[in-house]
């Protein structure tokens, strides 16, 4: 016999610490699944779920494990952080934020100092 391949699989629960390790041809016979099955015999009800957007994949052992991994919100999409950078001539309004945001700065601390404060209708 020169080169034999063998491919293992792990399958583990992701709320409990269950794990079985098996290889595909032990899998792929009767008796080899008779064993697997009395040594882990949670792998009957083994469930996966596959969050299809971004491609990430939770195996359970029972539905109470599931329903400890839902809890948690490892189930729920997170949404990338985008940052839309302004496009076009917006300097002017650049400037006026700019701008609004010194004047209300001064005010503020003018306030702080007991000096008097100009105040105008909508700013």
């Amino acid at each position: 016999m020169g080169i034999v391949d063998n491919q293992f699989r792990t399958v583990s629960c992701e709320q409990c610490d269950k794990t079985a390790t098996f290889s595909l041809q032990e899998f792929q016979t009767p008796d080899g699944q008779k064993r697997i099955l009395e040594e882990s015999p949670w792998i009957r009800g083994f469930r996966v779920a596959n969050m299809v957007f971004d491609g990430r994949v939770y195996g359970y052992c029972s539905s109470l494990c599931e329903i400890k991994g839902i809890e948690t919100g490892s189930h729920e999409f997170v949404e990338k952080k985008v940052i839309e950078f302004p496009t076009g001539n917006n300097l002017e309004a650049i400037k006026r934020a700019a701008a609004e945001a010194a004047a209300k700065a001064e005010g503020t601390k003018a306030l702080k100092e007991g000096r008097p404060v100009n105040i105008q209708p909508g700013s």
